[in-house]
């Protein structure tokens, strides 16, 4: 899953979006401390940037990214260099204050709005008063944390959740973490709350895996990668043969990654797959439009005693015609496979006769695979022909 730099002790906090009418309670909140001492504030725009499934591009940010941000935004100010850890520049660790114009000593001033949109694509606006609970209620609900501060200058706090009159809010101040305390009565020391930021952009949906691709394909196995979801936590995989009909048992992994094993080999089967984002508007995505579909590999096959081909023929201009006999005489053959070099079924005919008619448009001059399978669908014989 996700790689991040610097990243301080993190636990995550273990609810369930509640929507009871009673209470209102975002799941996925992380409480977080500042990486570094003057980084007082940091944490609050990083975990809302976590929430939302990282920045623009998403990439997870690192607490050091955002103070990068700043240091590279703000007037007058050297170029440093936030997240070098092996020589790490000093002057990048500068207390910041999230609001402005509000400039109190020794602060540095930078606007949070601007963290949030320019690196993450969060807009955002600025309240001068508390929001009711119905207001939190509603905000909460829609998966949308709201920043709190506290008195002027003041303080910051998260809110994430209200139940029972009570609001839900991580203080990055050290030894504070998640706190809940009355609505009518937030406070940091006694500094009460007056000023509201709340997000105008709602969390991403959770979307189906893209980018879905079978490699190392084996007689047995197959490796599927796809692209990252945002903010999805982890994947859903079921398999299947294709001319089945009932999907696999569903695999779940974090990663977007995934060996399958326990294939039969020369085999076509078709996987499909879905993004699990928990706390998301949308917590379970669509499975994907298109089952990803491939052959496993047929050098491990075994001929059958009972079945053998011993002559294969194509031949009459106009018509490809296809001649295989058995020892059986396709007793007990059910289904015949044409596929071409690069696993695609080109037809897939029933057998009641050892003479197949295949028009001449449909398979072009090559080599193919021929496969028989009996009346169980196991698969009993392959061959390679010539369309002259």
């Amino acid at each position: 899953m996700r790689n991040y730099r610097h990243i301080p002790l993190v636990f995550i906090l273990s609810l369930f979006l509640v929507s009871d009418g009673l209470a209102q309670i975002i799941d996925g909140i992380k409480e977080v401390t500042p990486q570094h001492s003057d980084w007082l504030y940091i944490p609050i725009p990083w975990v809302i940037i976590d929430l939302y499934g990282g920045d623009i591009n998403g990439n997870p940010l690192a607490q050091c990214d955002i103070a990068q941000f700043i240091n590279n935004h703000l007037p007058g100010i050297d170029s440093v260099h936030c997240c070098d850890t092996l020589n790490p520049d000093w002057s990048c660790y500068s207390q910041w204050n999230p609001y402005n114009p509000y400039d109190p000593s020794p602060f540095i001033t930078f606007p949070i709005d601007s963290i949030l949109r320019d690196t993450a694509g969060i807009e955002s606006v600025d309240l001068s008063r508390v929001l009711s609970i119905e207001e939190c209620k509603a905000e909460f609900g829609a998966g949308r944390p709201i920043i709190i501060r506290i008195d002027s200058p003041g303080h910051y706090v998260l809110g994430y959740g209200i139940k029972n009159n009570n609001l839900y809010f991580l203080d990055p101040w050290y030894g504070h973490g998640l706190c809940v305390q009355p609505h009518g009565n937030v406070l940091h020391g006694n500094r009460r709350w007056t000023h509201t930021r709340i997000l105008t952009t709602d969390p991403p949906n959770c979307s189906s895996p893209l980018g879905v691709v079978a490699i190392d394909i084996t007689e047995n196995s197959v490796t599927l990668n796809w692209k990252e979801c945002r903010v999805a936590e982890t994947y859903d995989l079921q398999y299947k043969l294709k001319s089945a009909t009932h999907w696999s048992d569903t695999i779940n992994v974090k990663d977007p990654t995934c060996n399958i094993t326990g294939l039969t080999p020369n085999r076509e089967y078709e996987v499909r797959l879905r993004s699990r984002c928990p706390g998301m508007n949308t917590d379970v995505s669509d499975w994907i439009k298109d089952p990803i579909q491939f052959i496993t590999d047929p050098s491990a096959i075994q001929a059958s005693p009972s079945v053998n081909i011993h002559r294969i023929t194509v031949v009459i201009p106009g018509h490809k015609t296809l001649f295989f006999t058995t020892d059986k005489k396709g007793v007990g053959i059910r289904t015949l496979d044409i596929i071409d070099l690069a696993g695609n079924t080109i037809q897939s005919l029933p057998v009641t006769t050892n003479k197949i008619l295949i028009d001449k448009n449909t398979l072009s001059n090559g080599i193919y695979i021929l496969r028989l399978y009996d009346t169980n669908e196991t698969f009993i014989r392959k061959a390679f022909f010539y369309a002259l």
